[in-house]
């Protein structure tokens, strides 16, 4: 991470200033002629901005979770249309015993 910095800084630098220090910086600090490298300095700081696997495997992380989670709902509505099946076929059983027991009973009706 350390390198990423530097190259970062140095690749930034060169951009902003051609690569050349303002003659003028009495202190040597390098804040008169790039303030740029602070706010550098602090994007480095986390692990998760500054480094490209780190947020990578963190968004892989988060894209797992979810994943886990839509596979839980999915399976949950499986077992939810299961039971909406057994109750249906338990349903259209006792309606054909109800439509038997109702012709049996409606026989004796049809002779007068």
């Amino acid at each position: 991470m350390a390198f990423g910095y530097l190259s970062k800084l140095c690749e930034d630098f060169t951009q902003a200033t051609g690569g050349r220090l303002a003659s003028s910086d009495e202190d040597g600090c390098m804040d008169a002629a790039f303030p740029a490298h602070a706010s550098l300095l602090t994007q480095f700081q986390d692990p998760a901005q500054a480094d490209q696997l780190t947020r990578i495997m963190n968004e892989l992380e988060e894209t797992k979770v979810v994943l886990h989670d839509t596979i839980e709902a999915a399976l949950e509505r499986g077992q939810k249309i299961d039971t909406l099946i057994e109750k249906s076929n338990d349903l259209s059983g006792s309606s054909k015993m109800f439509y038997k027991t109702a012709k049996k009973q409606n026989q004796c009706c049809s002779y007068m």
